[in-house]
């Protein structure tokens, strides 16, 4: 059964294509059929995982990446129709651009999961009601929240009292070895798989693949 998992957050600089690129490659090496839908127009994941940069010019339908299992789709969201992609994959993630339309807004409605990367903060759970708030409005949330503390660094005093707040949200530890992956078409799993922060990743994704298997 085909499981359609959401990144998106309203804010910038939270590293929303770096959880999206990491989860899908997750998933893949999983097992799972992954596409990941860029849907952000500034199309990171299209320039981090593809060679269709530097003005070569991107397939207006699914195509592979490097990592088998992988296909990456770089489109408007009304382009194309899950309905027809879930043919093709069992998991397809999706890399929200952070303004909500009518189109993205419709694919939210048929996601198993919504995951929301957070900047580690006293605020982080007002900025939680926030997205809640606006997916509400738009009538967009039909699947449960995750909220995800990405680039958390302990050794920062306001980090640590942020985590120490939230026990329960899940947390991505800062890791400069994420950079590296940039234009080798990769995720932190391939480059650096002992790392923390790609332990984290898998420890993410093992987290919501439970979930997508337990639906009925």
């Amino acid at each position: 059964m085909t499981a359609v998992v959401a990144i998106y957050s309203p804010e910038r600089g939270v590293g929303r294509t770096t959880l999206a690129i990491n989860l899908a490659w997750c998933a893949a090496q999983a097992g799972h059929r992954t596409l990941l839908w860029d849907l952000d127009p500034n199309g990171g994941a299209t320039r981090l995982l593809s060679r269709h940069s530097g003005g070569a010019p991107v397939p207006p339908a699914p195509f592979p990446t490097q990592t088998d299992g992988l296909d990456l789709l770089a489109a408007p969201a009304e382009g194309w129709h899950l309905q027809l992609l879930s043919t093709s994959y069992e998991r397809i993630v999706l890399d929200c651009a952070p303004e909500l339309d009518a189109s993205i807004t419709r694919l939210f409605r048929s996601a198993a999961a919504i995951l929301v990367p957070m900047n580690v903060s006293a605020d982080a759970q007002a900025l939680l009601d926030d997205v809640v708030g606006r997916l509400d409005a738009a009538k967009a949330r039909k699947a449960p929240l995750l909220p995800v503390f990405t680039k958390a660094d302990r050794r920062r005093a306001s980090h640590r009292e942020a985590i120490a707040s939230l026990t329960e949200w899940p947390m991505i530890p800062y890791a400069g070895a994420v950079g590296a992956t940039s234009g080798t078409g990769a995720a932190l799993g391939k480059i650096a798989p002992r790392s923390p922060a790609a332990r984290a990743f898998a420890s993410l994704w093992s987290g919501v693949d439970r979930r997508l298997e337990r639906r009925p």
